[in-house]
């Protein structure tokens, strides 16, 4: 008898602990699973956001080389203008180097020199943001509409005026360059400096 009643409560215990889940762990596998699924979503969302933040800033570079090489090719092989590019500003701007020259247009720096064609060339930024260049008569924008240029700024190295030449004229560019757009996700601010070296010597 003893051994029947050992089997039966066996048994019962192997029933009771085959039995499936409790009310509150199934509460906490489901609390566990959203905690878990938040969690991936918002790593998810983050790998998203660096990834446009890196495209962003990949074609912000790429549209920006374009830039700095049409000026550093024209640049390199500027001659000396003194200053006798100085007529196309209004009021005349006052010469102060032989190669490379500096103004304000816009109340932004404006670069300007003479280039190989003997033409007056200058780079200024528009009152929208947008790099301007001026060649002789003619003038077109030389960065794309989803670009804002906020600051444009030229630093010269070289002999004023009536000196003697004892360096090789160089000009830093300085700029900061802003995505434009409202969308604060994709909005990247970037800012940018290279020297051109001119080829020039008297």
């Amino acid at each position: 008898m003893k051994k029947q009643e050992k089997q039966i409560l066996e048994q019962n215990r192997t029933a009771t602990q085959e039995k499936g889940f409790t009310f509150i762990e199934m509460v906490v596998s489901i609390a566990l699973f959203a905690v878990v699924a938040l969690s991936s979503t918002q790593i998810l969302k983050m790998v998203l956001e660096g990834q446009q933040s890196a495209i962003t800033s990949q074609n912000i570079q790429e549209n920006m080389r374009y830039v700095f090489e049409v000026m550093s090719k024209e640049a390199r092989v500027a001659t000396i203008s003194n200053d006798e590019c100085e007529d196309i500003f209004s009021p005349s701007a006052s010469a102060e180097n032989k190669v490379f020259n500096e103004t304000e247009i816009n109340d932004n720096d404006a670069l300007y020199f003479k280039n190989q064609y003997g033409e007056c060339t200058v780079y200024y930024l528009s009152d929208s943001g947008v790099m301007m260049i001026t060649r002789g008569e003619d003038t077109a924008s030389t960065t794309p509409n989803n670009l804002a240029i906020n600051s444009l700024e030229f630093s010269i190295e070289d002999d004023g005026i009536g000196e003697v030449h004892s360096m090789q004229p160089k000009v830093t560019v300085n700029m900061n360059v802003t995505t434009d757009t409202n969308d604060e996700m994709h909005k990247k601010e970037m800012k940018l400096q290279t020297t051109i070296s001119s080829r020039y010597y008297e």
